[in-house]
């Protein structure tokens, strides 16, 4: 059954409305919106949502009384906060995780320790003050829903009522139910949105709890039935099919639903930016194409994760809740620097806290200490727009890979993310719908960290580009798997990485240091510490073709570890895992040349090792970068490396280059600000020609150009939490 004709089993079941077949259309009888921005002409204009850098929601999910009361909440208190906290945008709550609404809606069940309209009370403020206001609104969890409609609910394979679990992220005390967007509950939420785009026509719309876990009530029971032609698998059978039932979730509780969604906002003639709470590790690229914007909570600490919503997003903003607690406080340098690192990355910044009393007034040093970022981040932000970051390492993430294979692929991005913000070179994420030569063309080194799912497009398109004169960095599985995650008896880049697959030894996982290396006499090691440096488990057995360098082998563990039983001397009983024993002839590092290009493989996960904090991985990628990268455009000189990041950009309007700095220290050393050096910038003259530097924040000072042959040289100033220096700039 393709697609057109499971919307067609939709409708017939009477699950959805004829928006499916019909964007255009909407499943309600209503009026055009009547204006909530009555007298607009008289109020300031928000800024636009490219603009919106400076972000903020109470995140305050109520009970009804007598936990929650509202007895003394006051609209004018909430806004007067918000001024002081610098924001440009806001999420007003129209339904939360309970299922109450903060409006009177007509179909579900108003907070009943509300007196007034909140959404119009804090809205109607916020247009007052030029502060653009975004409607909240929660899908998955709907407590009021579940036991006010029982057929609601998203059952288990029992037939049992599910709840959120701590499994699934919540902490122990978030007990939502989970509702199912395959019953009427579906019509009840675009009922709703409804109410809210008629009543208030806000200028933004945030989804929150898109997608849910498998459900066994009778709707979806039917809708599996008419998809596949059998029931919902249970017990083992789920494991075996996962792949279709991550396609039936898919289409009937992200893609139809959100497709039907916006129809139904843009049929009642709103313009409103419309989003999801989660980027590209969340959801598919199709999804997330219908969006304004790309938004997402740190999966990877706020600066990894703007880094990869940077390479991947659409107008991306990060919202990070765990900044700093509400009744713990943190300094002000906290806020200062995390929301530093969304900004240096290119991501707009957002942030929310549970900065609400039982009866709805706000705790207010959390709003002094956002505003003492936020004024940070309005100062320097022409600097954050109308730019585009200057290509040189590219970090692939497989879209394919994360979606076609059960392999967690994060803990090798992160790495490989951590690993390229540690070299101080320009570094992108690189999503592989972006795998093509026109793209790939544009930067000199390409890393490959576990992208199991390659398709023979990417193939033929990585090889060109070795050959072509690239850099490409492949570790582990890589190209194991077909692009649809179907099994390869050989690698996929067998002939560009010199090697074929053989099999992967676990033997010694068990033993968290898997194996070591022995390394060859390469003048390369001479960089790193003289010792058999660590490997963890498990790694890929493969043979080298001829032609290949082998650059260092695995030496095996002295033994296995495994329990001492009294029964067997051979247990290792001692502080440390075992240590180097036999020596083997399984490569661990090659190195192979084609065209004017060159591969290096590593036969382990490399970049997952980072992610576990092993250290010797960093300063490898590091001497790998530095002794082939044939011609960078510009990168910061550093013996620190780990303290500071580093971004650049090349304005689109001008001849300006932005380089970003943040100290990396402030959030380790809990707010406590001690500078680090900003190192040496080193340009490329033969890509860019520098006519003057200067720091633009913290301070305004003009910066030394040493000019030598083929490069310029700048003594960059300390970084004290965070620096934006412009470099001017003649393009060549």
């Amino acid at each position: 059954m393709n697609r057109r004709n499971f919307s067609s089993a939709l409708l017939k079941l009477g699950l959805v409305s004829p928006l499916l077949s019909n964007l255009s259309k909407t499943p309600f009888a209503v009026e055009p919106p009547h204006s909530a921005r009555d007298g607009a002409d008289l109020l300031p204009n928000p800024p636009s949502l490219e603009n919106q850098y400076r972000g903020y929601i109470v995140d305050h999910h109520s009970p009804d009384p007598p936990a929650m009361t509202y007895s003394k909440f006051d609209p004018e208190q909430w806004v007067h906060l918000y001024q002081a906290a610098d924001l440009d945008h806001d999420w007003v709550f129209c339904k939360g995780h309970h299922g109450e609404a903060y409006y009177p809606t007509k179909v579900g069940h108003m907070h009943p320790g509300l007196k007034i309209d909140f959404v119009k009370a804090i809205s109607e403020r916020l247009r007052q003050k030029g502060i653009a206001f975004h409607a909240y609104y929660c899908i998955g969890f709907d407590d009021w829903a579940v036991i006010n409609h029982p057929d609601w609910a998203l059952r288990d394979e029992e037939g049992k009522n599910r709840r959120v679990e701590r499994s699934e992220g919540a902490h122990s005390w978030g007990q939502w139910h989970w509702t199912c967007v395959n019953t009427p509950y579906r019509q009840y939420v675009f009922t709703q949105l409804t109410e809210i785009v008629k009543g208030y026509n806000p200028d933004g719309i945030f989804i929150d709890i898109l997608g849910q876990p498998l459900c066994y009530c009778k709707y979806c029971e039917r809708l599996y039935l008419a998809r596949f032609g059998h029931e919902i698998p249970r017990d083992g059978a789920r494991e075996r099919q996962w792949q279709e039932i991550d396609q039936f979730l898919y289409q009937t509780t992200q893609l139809s639903f959100m497709k039907e969604l916006i129809g139904t906002v843009r049929g009642l003639g709103s313009k409103a930016a419309i989003t999801v709470n989660g980027g590209h590790l969340s959801f598919r690229r199709e999804l997330l194409e219908l969006l304004d914007y790309t938004f997402a909570e740190p999966w990877a600490g706020n600066y990894l994760s703007a880094m990869f919503a940077r390479g991947t997003g659409k107008l991306p903003e990060i919202g990070p809740g765990s900044v700093a607690p509400v009744y713990d406080p943190s300094p002000a340098s906290i806020f200062e620097i995390e929301s530093a690192m969304i900004a240096s990355q290119n991501c707009r910044v957002f942030m929310y806290s549970e900065t609400m009393h039982p009866d709805g007034t706000l705790d207010p040093l959390w709003f002094h200490e956002m505003g003492t970022a936020y004024k940070a981040i309005e100062k320097v932000q022409p600097y954050l727009v109308d730019r585009d970051s200057v290509p040189c390492v590219g970090i692939i993430y497989s879209e394919k890979s994360r979606f076609n294979d059960r392999v967690d692929l994060r803990p090798a991005l992160r790495g490989a993310m951590e690993a390229g913000v540690n070299s101080q070179f320009p570094s992108d994420v690189l999503p592989d719908w972006r795998l093509d030569l026109s793209h790939l063309k544009a930067y000199q080194a390409v890393v490959l960290p576990e992208v199991t799912c390659l398709s023979e497009e990417d193939v033929q398109n990585v090889t060109q580009y070795v050959r072509d004169g690239g850099l490409l960095i492949v570790t582990g599985m890589t190209g194991t798997k077909q692009g649809d995650g179907q099994e390869r008896s050989n690698f996929a880049l067998a002939e560009l990485i010199g090697c074929d697959f053989v099999r992967v030894d676990k033997s010694y996982l068990g033993n968290f240091w898997g194996s070591y290396l022995r390394r060859n006499n390469d003048p390369f090691w001479n960089h790193l510490p003289d010792t058999n440096l660590v490997v963890e488990a498990p790694f890929v057995v493969v043979k080298p073709r001829p032609g290949t360098r082998v650059l260092a082998t695995h030496i095996l563990p002295v033994v296995v570890w495994r329990k001492d039983t009294d029964e067997n001397d051979e247990d290792w009983v001692n502080w440390e895992p075992p240590p180097p024993g036999k020596e083997t002839n399984f490569p661990a590092l090659l190195e192979n040349n084609d065209g004017k290009g060159k591969v290096l493989y590593s036969s382990f996960n490399l970049y997952g090792m980072i992610d576990k904090g092993f250290e010797w991985p960093l300063e490898f990628n590091y001497r790998l970068l530095t002794s082939n990268l044939k011609s960078p455009p510009l990168r910061v000189e550093l013996d620190e490396r780990q303290s500071v990041g580093t971004t650049f950009y090349r304005k689109r309007s001008g001849r300006r280059i932005v380089i970003q700095q943040i100290n990396r220290t402030v959030p380790l050393l809990k707010g406590a600000v001690n500078p680090v050096k900003g190192g040496k910038l080193i340009v490329n003259a033969s890509h860019f020609r520098p006519t003057a530097c200067r720091q633009i924040y913290p301070a305004q000072q003009q910066l030394k150009l040493q000019r030598s042959t083929g490069f310029v040289e700048i003594e960059l100033p300390d970084v004290t939490v965070h620096s934006v220096l412009s470099l001017e700039v003649e393009i060549l």
